[in-house]
């Protein structure tokens, strides 16, 4: 079973959006990071390993077949994408309610 095309259009989405806030933010990370190396690098690490680990699992949710499954790792991938104000509530209510019942929308 093939998962419903708004879901996958929705993480092909947000691995777009996470791609283009990193590629747009990574010479402001450098730029902070030149006089506070010691402080601000571990951010911008830790930032960095959480959106590869995010932009992987987005990978991995669009090969499920079980969409459960695929919708719980998008709540998570949504969650994260939100922390990182990547993402608002109402525009995540939006995408999930165009996965859920796609004739609606």
């Amino acid at each position: 079973m093939r998962l419903n095309e708004p879901l996958i259009d929705t993480l092909n989405q947000y691995r777009l959006d996470i791609q283009a806030h990193f590629s747009e933010n990574l010479d402001a990370y450098r730029f902070v990071n030149e006089p506070y190396e010691s402080t601000i690098s571990g951010q911008h690490k830790l930032f960095t390993a959480q959106a590869t680990h995010v932009a992987w699992m987005i990978e991995q949710a669009k090969e499920f077949s079980d969409e459960s499954k695929a919708m719980r790792w998008l709540c998570f991938i949504q969650g994260w994408m939100w922390s990182r104000n990547l993402l608002t509530i109402d525009k995540a209510i939006e995408h999930n309610r165009a996965i859920l019942n796609p004739s609606n929308v």
